[in-house]
């Protein structure tokens, strides 16, 4: 992302911040802050394509962070998940103005653009290789036609830790942090080997020997 990508996210954050709401328009996002309209125009054609941007600034930030963490790169699946979880909450904190009116839900779009367009495809690419780590370990079980599921299954993870985050009223949002803890907790042990796996087995077991 370029400097005046960058500039023109944060005078965006600033506005909304400010305003309490998205602007209407490119124009009358470009009046608020004195920038001409042909200006912000070269740089997006829409609202929502700017709110794109914002998103992946957000993901952009929080894999700067992580890797800033030099015991990030010892950390299993299970706790890389969380670290970027409550990483990701960290970097959103001071936009949840923004969050709080921002279109989080599967297939969330403004005019028919996906605003999570750019934040998805950096979030799937990113939980995949937590995935293919989890398979090398032997933290998360490869199954037929289920393990190629994993990976929507984390992003609709995603959407309900950032959905539950903006309601959340507790203090210093204890709640969320539990519910990331459990949501994370539970999908990485119904990754795992467990009791389904020997059901699965079983079944396979009767059906070749009927």
């Amino acid at each position: 992302m370029n400097h005046t990508t960058n500039s023109l996210v944060k005078e965006y954050l600033n506005y909304v911040s400010e305003v309490g709401s998205r602007p209407g328009s490119l124009y009358q996002f470009a009046k608020h802050f004195g920038e001409e309209k042909e200006n912000l125009g070269s740089h997006f054609n829409s609202i929502a394509q700017l709110e794109a941007a914002v998103w992946q600034s957000f993901i952009e930030e929080n894999f700067e962070r992580l890797k800033a963490e030099p015991a990030y790169a010892e950390y299993v699946a299970r706790e890389r998940l969380l670290a970027f979880y409550f990483t990701l909450l960290e970097v959103l904190k001071p936009h949840r103005a923004y969050v709080k009116i921002a279109p989080l839900h599967l297939g969330a779009s403004i005019m028919g653009t996906d605003v999570l367009v750019l934040f998805k495809k950096a979030f799937l690419d990113y939980t995949q290789g937590l995935i293919n780590l989890g398979i090398e370990t032997g933290e998360v079980e490869q199954r037929a036609f289920l393990s190629d599921r994993y990976n929507e299954a984390l992003w609709a993870q995603c959407l309900f830790i950032l959905n539950f985050w903006k309601k959340d009223t507790s203090v210093d949002f204890q709640k969320t942090d539990e519910a990331v803890e459990r949501s994370v907790n539970l999908s990485l042990d119904l990754m795992a080997r467990g009791p389904l796996d020997s059901i699965i087995e079983f079944g396979q077991f009767l059906f070749k020997n009927r």
